[in-house]
């Protein structure tokens, strides 16, 4: 019997009719601040890292404004974001998408958000990564969980997005206008949780 016969090769067709599910959320109870990006791209559902490919600049800014080191390996990142009670996660639980670009995404499913939320009282802050385009997050968030916008005592941002495909702004510019989230990251009883 000829085994390569039963073999069944993988098109790009074929993956972009495929179901992907995202990464489950990066949060602990102290997280303050939500960072919501659209959905993980390929290299990162492949790794089960957010924001794998270096092109997109999540780490590199984010931990800049922390002022710790982007080099870190992924588990030292994702502790560092939860040292500083920012949690990660995104619009999107399940898609269908050829590629990587948001814009490329059919058939959305949100995660529930709303549940979350609910979960993770101490958040009072969502930061939308990306504030441009017709298939930005905050958009897709419009779309698909609107009620998100109405909770009371959470205030909603979106900051400058950190993908490689926005060169309007430099990562030094990006990291600048990042650097506002340092307001958010206060406890209760208002003393700095970075000092």
């Amino acid at each position: 019997m000829n085994t390569s016969s039963l073999l069944i090769r993988s098109t790009p067709e074929s993956i972009s009719n495929s179901m992907l599910n995202g990464l489950p959320p990066v949060v602990d109870s102290e997280s303050l601040v939500l960072v919501l990006g659209t959905f993980p791209g390929s290299q990162s559902l492949q790794h089960g890292e957010y924001y794998f490919d270096r092109s997109n600049k999540l780490w590199q800014v984010l931990l800049g404004v922390l002022e710790v080191s982007s080099a870190l390996p992924y588990h030292q990142r994702v502790a560092q974001l939860l040292s500083h009670r920012i949690a990660l996660w995104d619009v999107i639980d399940r898609c269908r998408r050829k590629g990587s670009k948001d814009r490329d995404i059919k058939d959305p499913v949100a995660n529930d958000l709303i549940t979350f939320l609910q979960n993770h009282k101490s958040i009072k802050h969502i930061i939308f990564n990306g504030e441009d385009g017709r298939k930005s997050a905050s958009r897709w968030a419009k779309s698909l969980i609107p009620e998100m916008f109405e909770l009371p005592g959470i205030e909603i941002h979106r900051f400058t997005s950190t993908s490689g495909l926005n060169t309007r702004y430099t990562v030094e510019q990006k990291v600048n206008c990042w650097s506002e989230i340092r307001n958010y990251l206060v406890s209760p009883n208002n003393s700095d949780v970075n000092s």
